[in-house]
């Protein structure tokens, strides 16, 4: 015989059967009050329990990022609009089907005042894949770099 409240479902909530199965010699020793208090307990508990299994799972990352595409007519390139630099400006990026990369010309002469690079054997520069090629490098032992081929220029490129 188990112990079940009705707004508990078995199918939802594995922990009721075993919780009830293990209090049920103890409430049939005792008087209706006392077993309805300590219902009340026991259901609170299990309330408890649950809302902190809930807050103990540990946060994951986002391993996506999902950017409306359109393929440039000209060049036949799938590109994408993003807003960067400080202060923000809307550019055009190219993406690289092939690659983990979104292409982007830079403008030599702009200085952005909140850039800062990645440091090395950083979190940031982990996500660079450092189990894949291409592997990020350190530049001057402080500085995360990645070099890359762009596939439509045939260059390769250092990032930072």
């Amino acid at each position: 015989v188990f112990l079940v409240y009705p707004s508990l479902s078995l199918a939802t909530q594995p922990y009721v059967p075993v919780l009830a199965t293990l209090l049920l010699p103890f409430q049939a020793q005792l008087s209706a009050s006392t077993m309805a208090s300590s219902q009340t307990h026991i259901f609170s508990l299990f309330l408890i329990s649950l809302i902190s299994l809930t807050f103990s799972q540990t946060p994951t990352q986002p391993t996506a990022l999902v950017l409306p595409i359109s393929k440039h007519a000209s060049t036949l390139q799938y590109v994408t609009l993003i807003s960067q630099r400080t202060p923000l400006v809307p550019i055009n990026v190219v993406v690289d089907l092939g690659g983990p990369f979104l292409w982007v010309a830079c403008d030599s002469t702009y200085n952005s005042s909140s850039y800062q690079s990645s440091l090395c054997h950083s979190a940031l520069c982990s996500l660079a894949h450092p189990n894949k090629a291409p592997k990020p490098m350190c530049r001057n032992n402080t500085t995360c770099v990645i070099f890359s081929k762009n596939v439509f220029t045939s260059k390769v490129s250092v990032g930072d």
